[in-house]
């Protein structure tokens, strides 16, 4: 794990924000930690993901420290939803490995 979980949190119509919920708490428990009520203030969260056009037509700027990415899934399936957060799991695993290389290893290639 990188230095501490994810906090993200999901955004857009019920079904879809639910399916997004449930992925990232099967998938990534050890990565990601999920906004589980509706109220959570946006400065808790490190990634907010809109999944639909109607969520990101009410997102509100985020604060500076939060990072906001738009997964345009209005006709996604529940499988779809699971392969994007495992994509996005993959690429916290991704940095959490490179972030464990010792800098002159990585520079040599021998790693």
């Amino acid at each position: 794990m990188y230095k501490r979980r994810v906090k993200i949190l999901f955004m857009g119509a019920v079904a879809r924000k639910q399916t997004a919920n449930l992925a990232a708490h099967e998938l990534g428990a050890g990565w990601l930690e999920v906004a589980t009520f509706a109220d959570i203030p946006f400065i808790w969260a490190d990634l907010i993901v809109t999944l639909d056009e109607s969520a990101l037509a009410r997102l509100p700027a985020p604060p500076a420290s939060t990072h906001h990415k738009y997964w345009a899934i209005d006709h996604a399936t529940p499988a779809d939803i699971r392969q994007r957060v495992l994509g996005m799991i993959g690429g916290l695993r991704m940095l959490a490995r490179w972030m464990s290389v010792p800098e002159d290893k990585y520079r040599l290639g021998l790693l």
